[in-house]
């Protein structure tokens, strides 16, 4: 049964002009009617329905398209893209923005809400060095922190106020499925900054279930080439669908740069055509992509403590602490799924690192638990618990109110470490994880500790990991 906010999700769809902006943009009443009467907005169909899939339904032919001259469609188009390209900024320190130009191509079945891009994603085929992924990161961090004073109001109509409460509704109902112990503590949260956290969580999902979804199979890197196009949409104020409208009006109250929205895009694409990685340069640069852009989109939400917020080496440092999280937290993953990716044909584990160590691929093929594996997982533990410690000192330098579910979050996810040596480092045919009972235990103490002042937090909490020796 749909809840409330689903059944109003219906009316409020076509609020959204998608004519690239053209405010005399209509569709009759039937088709806009036969539409919204079709389309779910269940928690489960917003996420597992391909978002891309919901371009085509608006496509010309399908009775949703107004009926505006081509030329005119045209000239939206570029309109769109020279707006986007003013408001595109290639160095955050800079107080003007530089224009940018992509090249779009209409066809006769073109959405018009988002037109079909005839362009690669561009590579430099001069002689010039190419930049380490740690220097890529650097960028996309710089960019970011130097946002912090700068809340930017990208073009576009005001959206209808009632419509956006049911959006954010929507958003807050997906993450507390999805990520329940998250959803509590950004209850903490003052509205305004819980609803950006949702809005921002949803993207991050749908996202993901592009290409580890039920319809990851049928995903090109065009495809993801038309959602990064959807999101250039999003930063433009012209969001495509409801969950869309809630980041459009996030990143409108939050200094929230797009670069890291299209790193996660960037690593979606790596899971496209990448199986191996030789080093953890490599590896580094995916884990950033998938996960440690998170940390970069939600912390000028989430906001910094008053005592930083003025220190510029201070908040680049606390950026780098939330980048370290998404960095544990993937690095966490990928040795608790071993096993699981193996079956899958992938070995994330750098096969540089894996050498050195005397460990084969075919070793890991074949899962069997030997002491060069089991010296290994020792140090491969270390490095990630190196990355939690890191993480745990920006937590503290957050927003007092925001600290909690940022704080949960890494306590359980620590202990998930701690739960694969339990298991004699089988990640092969063992998952590890965290009992309910020790979640239980754990977030009143992750609470205490995160309400503490910054210069309290002397020790860790309790059921957190020792480093491995």
């Amino acid at each position: 049964m749909q809840s409330c906010a689903a059944q109003a999700a219906g009316a409020g769809t076509a609020a959204f002009r998608f004519a690239a902006g053209d405010p005399s943009a209509r569709t009759t009443d039937a088709a806009s009617s036969s539409y919204d009467a079709s389309r779910s907005y269940g928690n489960r169909s917003l996420l597992r329905a391909d978002p891309l899939e919901q371009l085509r339904g608006r496509q010309v032919g399908a009775g949703r398209v107004p009926q505006v001259p081509r030329k005119a469609c045209v000239q939206a188009i570029l309109r769109v893209d020279r707006e986007a390209a003013d408001r595109d900024r290639e160095d955050g320190s800079e107080k003007g923005a530089q224009r940018k130009r992509s090249s779009f191509s209409l066809q006769a079945s073109s959405s018009l809400a988002m037109p079909s891009l005839d362009f690669p994603r561009s590579r430099s085929t001069s002689p010039v060095r190419q930049k380490t992924a740690q220097e890529r990161v650097d960028d996309a961090v710089r960019k970011q922190a130097a946002l912090m004073a700068d809340i930017r109001i990208p073009p576009g109509a005001e959206m209808d106020g009632e419509l956006l409460e049911t959006a954010y509704e929507r958003s807050g109902e997906v993450c507390a499925e999805y990520a329940k112990t998250f959803y509590l503590g950004t209850k903490l949260m003052t509205p305004e900054r819980q609803r950006a956290i949702w809005a921002i969580y949803v993207w991050c999902r749908r996202t993901d279930e592009l290409v580890d979804g039920p319809n990851a199979s049928h995903i090109t890197p065009a495809a993801l080439d038309r959602w990064e196009q959807r999101l250039e949409d999003v930063f433009a104020g012209k969001p495509f669908d409801m969950l869309d409208a809630a980041l459009t009006d996030t990143v409108r109250k939050f200094p929230v740069h797009i670069q890291p929205f299209r790193d996660m895009i960037d690593g979606m694409r790596m899971d496209l055509y990448k199986k191996r990685y030789e080093t953890f340069e490599e590896l580094y640069l995916y884990c950033y992509n998938v996960a440690g852009t998170v940390g970069l989109m939600s912390t000028p939400v989430m906001g910094i403590a008053p005592e930083y917020a003025e220190d510029e080496d201070a908040v680049r440092e606390i950026y780098d602490d939330a980048l370290a999280l998404g960095i544990a937290n993937q690095l966490t993953n990928i040795l608790r799924d071993v096993g699981e990716d193996a079956r899958r044909g992938r070995i994330y584990l750098p096969l540089e690192e894996l050498s050195r160590f005397g460990v084969t691929e075919q070793d890991i093929f074949d899962g069997v638990v030997t002491d060069r594996w089991r010296s290994f997982m020792r140090w491969q533990l270390a490095r990630a618990r190196d990355y939690f410690a890191k993480a745990e000192r920006g937590v503290m330098k957050l927003d007092r109110q925001s600290r909690w579910p940022v704080y949960a979050s890494l306590v359980l996810y620590r202990q998930i470490l701690d739960s694969i040596e339990k298991n004699d480092f089988d990640n092969f045919h063992k998952r590890a994880y965290v009992p309910k009972f020790k979640k239980l235990l754990s977030l009143p103490e992750a609470f205490v500790r995160s309400q503490l002042p910054h210069s309290s937090h002397g020790l860790k909490v309790a059921s957190s990991s020792k480093v491995a020796e």
